[in-house]
């Protein structure tokens, strides 16, 4: 079917596109055309810029346009300003309604990459780069499109690089990451035949321990000791968050809090103790937050002979949490064969810092290592908070390993005394992992499940392994599953 005029479609009120039903992209070429295959467009974007477009999909009754895309596609990073997250964003849909009569696949391969990628390095010292916050985003809020043997990929990568020349460290920096990855978002009544959808983080910032020294100066003639480095000040043993990390979540220092004096001491050992009695689930600290999603938000997609990974490797010494879903949030979707992968490693690996504690004659007066938490969360779900949807011939494998490991004891010793008081490890490690999880009213046949949990802490770890979990009113059947099990260190975990 040919526009009326040769030429209904426009950008910026010039006639860009085509009097063909077939578009011609060569993502990143120099000179951008009309869209014949002889002299193409040269990005795919223009297509989702063009009003005309749309108009013309929808008033279509029995045909359709093929956009037919060589190249591949990979977005610029750009940088957040402020305090906000850096953003990376392939396509941008603009909300068109196509009507299911846009057509796009690859020209010249065998599929359209849409690549998203992010390496970044945290570091130390008085220029350091101590945080990373990312939005990454494949194809975003565009409806009734055919993506047909498309590969959108989605890599964050993360490494932390410490001072070689310093093998104790006075002073570890206070990390952070947050990463939000959806390949597609708001995708509503698409379809992905033969398409592959991959979301993959790997982030390793284990920092080690510090090693910190406290002197307690002597007053001067005005009795203003603020110029010396006492029990809170100076250069030594002010650092923020290193090691196993402290008890504040957020992006916020984490440095202990060092008391001014021997009345102040008091006080803060038995704050300790009444902090111990409040180790469980919630307690401990988290630097690495990453949030991975397949299909987001895709209301009356069609999932037919599609494909979804997601892969998380996280390594970190304070605290990790990865949510991961091949599909959340996609009400009245259908399928009659889907793949979804979900594979997360965590693994904590931290201590307290060692110190020692001086008093103004330079006598040793305390030793020990100070308090510290390793916290994990791996949760993942292979289709998740999909209601009334179609799901035939799904095969699901969801892994979720947490594995918390404590490089010292925390401990107190009075050098005076010889008294030595041990306190308990903060946080927990929880490793959840569903296949088919809140999916109400939905239609399951056909599928094959696998789930598994491992959780591995000190003191407290919980590991629940549910191949269907909160399906209310959902009809299942000629399915196959691996058992579900629940197992923790906590009596009440499971109950």
């Amino acid at each position: 079917m040919a526009s009326p005029g040769n030429g209904v479609h426009s950008i910026d009120g010039e006639f860009a596109l085509y009097p063909w039903k077939n578009i011609f992209v060569r993502e990143g070429a120099e000179v951008n055309g009309d869209g014949s295959k002889a002299n193409p467009l040269n990005s795919l974007q223009q297509i989702f810029d063009d009003d005309g477009l749309e108009c013309l999909c929808q008033s279509l009754c029995c045909d359709s346009i093929t956009v037919f895309v060589a190249g591949e596609i990979m977005p610029p990073y750009e940088k957040g300003e402020e305090n906000q997250p850096a953003e990376m964003l392939a396509i941008d849909g603009r909300g068109r309604d196509y009507a299911g009569k846009l057509h796009v696949t690859p020209w010249f391969a065998s599929e359209l990459k849409i690549n998203v990628f992010r390496d970044f390095v945290l570091s130390g010292g008085e220029s350091s780069v101590t945080s990373e916050k990312i939005i990454m985003t494949g194809i975003k809020n565009v409806s009734g499109v055919i993506f047909e043997n498309v590969a959108i990929n989605l890599q964050l990568t993360g490494t932390y690089l410490a001072d070689e020349e310093e093998e104790k460290p006075v002073e570890i920096p206070d990390l952070r990451v947050y990463g939000r990855m959806i390949c597609a978002e708001g995708l509503s009544n698409c379809a992905f035949p033969g398409s592959y959808l991959l979301a993959k983080t790997s982030i390793d910032i284990k920092t080690g321990i510090e090693y910190k020294t406290y002197r307690l100066k002597k007053e001067d003639d005005s009795g203003d000791s603020s110029d010396y480095p006492g029990w809170g000040g100076g250069s030594l043993g002010d650092g923020g968050g290193g090691g196993g990390g402290g008890s504040s979540p957020g992006w916020d220092s984490n440095a202990p809090d060092i008391p001014e004096n021997e009345e102040d001491e008091e006080t803060e050992k038995e704050k300790e103790k009444e902090d111990a009695a409040l180790l469980g689930w919630d307690s401990g600290d988290v630097n690495v937050k990453i949030t991975m999603r397949g299909f987001a938000g895709c209301n009356g997609a069609d999932l037919t002979d599609a494909k979804t990974d997601i892969i998380a490797d996280v390594q970190t010494s304070v605290g990790a949490d990865i949510d991961g879903a091949g599909v959340v949030s996609s009400k009245e979707i259908s399928c009659n064969s889907f793949i979804c992968n979900c594979k997360s490693e965590i693994l904590i690996e931290g201590g307290g810092a060692e110190y020692t504690k001086y008093d103004e004659d330079g006598t040793l007066v305390e030793s020990g290592v100070e308090r510290y938490s390793l916290m994990g969360r791996g949760i993942l779900s292979g289709i998740m908070s999909s209601p009334d949807s179609s799901l035939a011939g799904v095969l699901c494998e969801c892994v979720s390993v947490v594995t918390a490991i404590a490089i010292n004891t925390p401990y107190s010793k009075d050098e005076k005394t010889g008294e030595t008081q041990t306190f308990q490890i903060g946080g927990s490690s929880l490793a959840e992992s569903f296949a088919f999880r809140a999916c109400n009213r939905a239609k399951i046949s056909l599928a094959d499940s696998s789930c598994e949990a491992e959780a591995i802490h000190p003191v407290l770890w919980g590991q629940i392994a549910r191949p269907y979990s909160s399906n209310v009113g959902a009809d299942i059947s000629g399915s196959t599953a691996s058992e579900a099990y629940c197992l923790s260190s906590d009596v009440d975990f499971c109950k």
